[in-house]
C-alpha cells in the first residue's frame, strides 16, 4: 500500500525524482505512471526512488509486488510554460531594463 508521493506532480516531460512511500514496498517488481513504466529504486520497506516518465495530466501511480498491485495515488503533470510575448524586444548590453513577458503556464 502507498500513501505518499513526493512531489505529487512535475514536468510533462518526465525525469523527475518522486518519493513513493508506503508499507510493504520491498518487493516491489514495478513502478507505473498509469500504463508507463518507471525506472525505480527500493530503498526500503516503506520507500522507493523513481523516475516520472514523461506524461499528460493526471495519472495514478502503483507500484506491483509479488503480492499485487497497491492502491493509486494522483500524480499531476504540469506542462511547460509557452511563451508569445516579450516587450521591450531588445535592451542595453549592460542590462537592468525591466522585461515583461506574457503567455501561459506560468504558475
Amino acid at each position: 500500500m502507498i500513501s505518499t508521493l513526493n512531489p505529487a506532480q512535475g514536468p510533462a516531460v518526465g525525469g523527475n525524482q518522486v518519493i513513493i512511500s508506503g508499507v510493504g514496498l520491498l518487493g516491489a517488481t514495478a513502478v507505473r505512471f498509469g500504463t508507463n513504466s518507471a525506472i525505480y529504486a527500493v530503498v526500503s520497506n516503506s520507500s522507493i526512488r523513481a523516475i516520472a516518465p514523461p506524461g499528460v495530466g493526471q495519472t495514478s501511480v502503483r507500484v506491483t509486488s509479488p503480492t499485487g498491485t497497491s492502491n493509486g495515488l494522483t500524480y499531476t503533470y504540469v506542462p511547460a510554460p509557452v511563451l508569445s510575448g516579450l516587450v521591450p524586444g531588445q535592451g542595453p548590453t549592460s542590462g537592468g531594463n525591466q522585461v515583461v513577458l506574457t503567455g501561459t503556464g506560468f504558475t
